[in-house]
């Protein structure tokens, strides 16, 4: 799995720094990191994936080295942190106004990153109903699409992934057969290099210390409806970009 390149372009007593570590926190990536407009355009030659930003940093020889970094990269992202003023709005694809919350940060930053389409999901759960709740919220979605393939304990979600690869699996912990944290055990020892969230209710801190000895799944609790499925919808994205899929 090779990590997703990020270069973080802001002044020295900037807040933004703070806001994003959060944003990356147990995602695969590598961050380039710049204090004045000199250092952000050369560190545009490493080449990037993602770039972030102030439009004070955004000099002429910058927005220049990102033109030319479009036409070799179709699927580089820009966003300003702040409002561009008028016509310099142009280099960026979006922005994120100051004082933003992580949570509409992440939710307007996966809406505008390149995506498969579908995206293919595979969920573990014991409980149909829940199983039948995230495809149900997830089927009717579009720009991307999703796929969802749902299986009722973790010895069916193994045979699914000898023979096909989603893009993320979402897990339950407390299945029959085996369990969630033997699934993804399983996937690390067999080196998927896939992304998963734990869709959990009641998780005791035993079963976290447990996933976390293996690996760093995120975990999305599953509490209502309302709030449970649009975080995990904007983790489903946020995951599959930063784990490289296409």
């Amino acid at each position: 799995m090779s990590s997703k390149r990020v270069l973080l372009a802001v002044e020295p007593s900037s807040e933004w720094p703070g806001l994003f570590q959060d944003c990356f926190e147990e995602m695969p990536v590598r961050i380039l990191t710049a204090d004045n407009p000199l250092d952000a355009a050369h560190q545009l030659d490493s080449g990037c994936d993602l770039v972030l930003v102030e439009p004070k940093l955004a000099s002429k020889a910058f927005v220049q080295k990102l033109h030319s970094l479009r036409e070799l990269q179709p699927a580089l992202r820009v966003y300003a942190l702040g409002q561009p003023a008028g016509a310099d709005a142009a280099f960026c694809d979006h922005f994120f106004p100051k004082g933003i919350s992580l949570e509409e940060l992440e939710r307007e930053m996966v809406r505008t990153l390149p995506l498969p389409d579908p995206i293919d999901v595979l969920v573990a759960d014991d409980e149909t109903e829940i199983g039948a709740m995230v495809q149900d919220f997830l089927a009717y979605r579009s720009a991307p699409a999703f796929k969802v393939t749902y299986v009722q304990n973790g010895e069916e979600a193994l045979k699914f992934l000898k023979h096909q690869r989603p893009h993320i699996v979402v897990l339950d912990v407390k299945m029959p057969v085996k369990d969630g944290i033997e699934v993804y055990r399983e996937i690390q020892a067999r080196k998927l290099d896939l992304p998963v969230i734990v869709f959990f209710d009641a998780v005791s801190g035993h079963e976290i210390e447990a996933l976390h000895a293996i690996g760093r799944p995120s975990i999305v609790e599953k509490a209502s409806r309302q709030s449970a499925l649009p975080e995990l919808l904007t983790l489903l994205k946020k995951m599959v970009y930063f784990w490289g899929a296409q």
